[in-house]
């Protein structure tokens, strides 16, 4: 799937590996996304060798083993094989898609990757001081073109996100407003914001992923023209 592979790529791993089509992300820390098996194809070793494989991998580098599946035809016999075996399904996302167009300037803010983590940090604290350089670790590693934006409200910045673009797709990422202004037309501000970046780029259609259980975020792609193109969930150890 072409989407899975540009959503690799906009969100790098510290190092990978390739097994027979499937694609080993490997990063401690944070997340999943980026420390994570990706089956992208099929391959021809037995299924059962092929998780096993994976799980010595991770366990080689005292990282837990976990699987992005999506509703892509024969995840759900790795989705099978890995409940036998005691993962258990977490944090369902769908991505969106949508055709890009022309819109009307939104008032943002361009920063640089360094201003931009300072700032966003700074309205939206976190406890971990080391996420800030594992963030940092991961948006420097990226290869594609990438806009980091905020946008003001009274002169303080209340808002932000990213976007990454690889060939003609514009791929949002990390949309968040403050709790207390949302439902003011902010976040609608910042992906018009980043639709006219892209837009500019040359792209020609706009990607996000939202988690599934979040209607009120769904809504608003919805309005602005996403539809769903597919579903993703991670298995993982319990």
């Amino acid at each position: 799937m072409l989407l899975e592979e540009t959503l690799a790529n906009v969100w790098p791993s510290f190092s990978h590996m390739l097994y027979d089509g499937w694609l080993l992300r490997f990063t401690p820390g944070y997340s999943k996304r980026n420390n994570s098996v990706w089956p992208i194809i099929d391959g021809d070793i037995p299924l059962e060798t092929k998780i096993a494989f994976c799980e010595q991998q991770y366990a080689a580098r005292e990282l837990s083993c976990s699987f992005r599946l999506t509703d892509r035809p024969g995840h759900d016999v790795i989705e099978r094989q890995c409940v036998a075996r005691g993962y258990i399904v977490q944090n369902p996302n769908l991505v969106m898609v949508c055709p890009l167009r022309e819109t009307t300037e939104a008032v943002i803010s361009e920063l640089a990757l360094d201003d931009w983590l300072e700032t966003i940090f700074r309205i939206h604290p976190t406890e971990d001081g080391g996420f800030i350089d594992w963030e940092r670790q991961v948006l420097q590693r990226l290869a594609l073109p990438s806009h980091y934006v905020v946008i003001m409200r009274h002169e303080k910045a209340c808002g932000y996100g990213r976007s990454v673009q690889q060939d003609r797709t514009l791929v949002i990422e990390d949309l968040w407003t403050l709790p207390e202004l949302r439902g003011q037309g902010l976040g609608t501000q910042l992906i018009q914001g980043l639709f006219r970046l892209g837009y500019n780029d040359g792209a020609e259609a706009a990607v996000l992923t939202v988690n599934e259980p979040n209607k009120g975020a769904r809504r608003l792609y919805e309005r602005l023209g996403f539809t769903r193109s597919y579903a993703y969930r991670y298995l993982v150890q319990e």
